[in-house]
Order: structure tokens, then sequence, then C-alpha cells
């Protein structure tokens, strides 16, 4: 089985998925990496593939026909909510959620408002595999990997306080003397078992005043900067890397590190595909940092989607 990627914006951890068993966690990153990048399409997913993406192991087509409803109906109620300086948000990500009787498919479709949260994702996104996060056993692991993800490349995470972080792994409300051994260091434990996050441990914030207590949680780990060369900043769907060769790795690599040297050198020795493009810029600086994205993933010999190469070329043409 090919590895499936889940990616979103990193608006959507902040969704509580408040009184989600392991399975309701599973079915739904594994539903949200069948409809990334889908638009608000209505997406036919096969019940077979799910049942094999989330391992689960119950021989019973009504059972799991009951159980996706079941995580359906908790995440309507989770109220999704996101603020900008402008409006407060609450959502429901899913505008149809359909599991037919007569054949095994799941139909779902983003509500239209929301798919920017799913699709053309460049910046300030979260992204892991999804047989790595189905294999994780515990709800609090699941979550506290999703939040340190969001921070693979910085080898550490935010100081997050005692609320923000019962909020975000949601928490029971025990009280904080009692979050390292009941909470974190279980869930450290789980994803260090699964080898997802090298030297992952703790760091303990107390305040500064009398009886010293807990101001937040700093999580460290060994980050992903792929030693030192290239960052997801710089290869956008680096994860795809992963199911190739040893040799087209290297391939890989040698290009996307051509391609960071050529951003540095003030000489840029361009390919004959680069040769080609215009040196013309695009309407606006949000279409011309996307021309780019789409170039340097055909450059490093990803492939495009069918939509993406609609885009690409009339972006293309746009640039004269």
């Amino acid at each position: 089985m090919s590895k499936e990627i889940v990616k979103y914006n990193n608006k959507m951890n902040s969704i509580p998925l408040r009184n989600f068993e392991k399975m309701d966690l599973n079915f739904f990153y594994a539903i949200c990496s069948k409809v990334k990048e889908k638009g608000s399409d209505l997406v036919e997913i096969s019940l077979d593939d799910l049942k094999e993406l989330t391992d689960y192991k119950s021989t019973s087509a009504e059972r799991f026909r009951e159980d996706l409803m079941r995580m359906n109906k908790k995440l309507m109620s989770c109220n999704g909510m996101y603020e900008t300086e402008e409006e407060i948000v609450q959502f429901n990500l899913f505008s149809t959620f359909r599991v037919l009787k007569t054949k095994p498919i799941l139909k779902v479709r983003v509500n239209q408002d929301m798919t920017w949260l799913l699709n053309n994702i460049a910046k300030e996104f979260t992204s892991f595999e999804l047989q790595e996060y189905v294999a994780l056993e515990g709800i609090y692991s699941k979550a506290l990997y999703r939040l340190l993800k969001q921070w693979k490349t910085n080898g550490k995470t935010p100081k997050y306080s005692v609320d923000e972080l019962k909020e975000l792994l949601s928490i029971p409300n025990y009280e904080t003397r009692r979050f390292m051994d009941k909470i974190i260091n279980p869930a450290i434990e789980d994803i260090k078992k699964h080898k997802a996050f090298e030297n992952l441990w703790c760091e303990v914030v107390y305040a500064k005043k009398r009886g010293k207590p807990v101001d937040g949680y700093i999580f460290h780990f060994d980050k992903d900067d792929l030693k030192g060369q290239i960052s997801f900043k710089d290869v956008e769907e680096f994860e795809q890397i992963a199911a190739k060769t040893k040799t087209e790795k290297a391939a890989v690599m040698a290009t996307a590190n051509n391609l960071l040297k050529a951003k540095k050198s003030t000489k840029k020795q361009k390919n004959s595909f680069v040769e080609g493009c215009s040196r013309r810029k695009a309407s606006t600086d949000k279409r011309e940092e996307r021309y780019n994205a789409l170039l340097e993933k055909s450059l490093l010999g990803m492939e495009l989607t069918g939509s993406e190469r609609t885009e690409f070329e009339e972006l293309s043409r746009e640039r004269g």
C-alpha cells in the first residue's frame, strides 16, 4: 500500500476533537488524506480502502457504517473555530457525509467555505504519514503527535500554557501536577516507541513567583531538516520522496540542493526547462508564488495533478 499523506492548514489543529476515540481519530484523518486538494468536489471513498488505511478489525459492514456515522456526529458537535483580526468563525468541515447502503462507498464533500484548510497549502501547514499516525495507541499521543508535526522543522514547539495544552489535547480537567504522569509522559513514550520523533522530551516551564507554579510546556526533539540542506519551505511535497528508490532519492536530493544553491547565487545556471519560462511576473505576488511552487515541484520530479497542470499552464500564459 502506498503511503498516504495527511496535510492541512495549521488552523485545523485548533479543532477540539473532544470525546473522539482512537478509531474516530483514525477515520477522520484518513478521510482528510483522501479529500485534500479536491476542493469542494464530492469525493467517493471506498470503504474497503478506508478499513485498510485505519487498520479496522471488525468484519461487520453494518458496524463499520455505524462507526463512521458516529464519528461524523461527534465531529459535527465539535464546532471548529478560528479567529482573525476581523472575525470569529465557527464551522463544520464536511458539508456532505453519506455512507451508501447499496455499495461500500462513502461520499464526502468539504464545506466550500473551508476548502482552504485542505487545498493549495504552501505555508503554515501540518503533514504526516497516516500509517504512522494510525499506529499510535493513545488519543493523547495522537493529539500531541499532530502538534509536534506542526513544528517538525524547528526542533521544538512554542511554550504551551496549561490551559492551551488542555484545549489542544482535549485533556480532562486533571490537576496540573498530574499532567506529566497521566498525560504527557505516556504520550511521549507511545510516540517514541513508534520512532515518530527522535529524542523527544518535555520541558516544564515554571513561573517566577512564589510556589513556582507550572507556567507551560515546551516539547523538544530532533528536527526534520534533511541534514541541514533542504526544508519543507523549499520542497512543499517532500513526503512524496519517501516512496522512491535509493537512486531516485539521490537524484531528487541533488536537484533540490542545486535549486537552493541557485537561489543564493547571483549567476544562476538554469536548465532548459527553466530557460523556457518567461522572466515576467504573474499579476499578483500570490500568483507568482504559486507559479514558483509548481515550477519547483516539476523540477523535483514530482508529478503535478490534473488541476495543478491546468493551473501551471494558466500561470505560464499569464506571465507571457
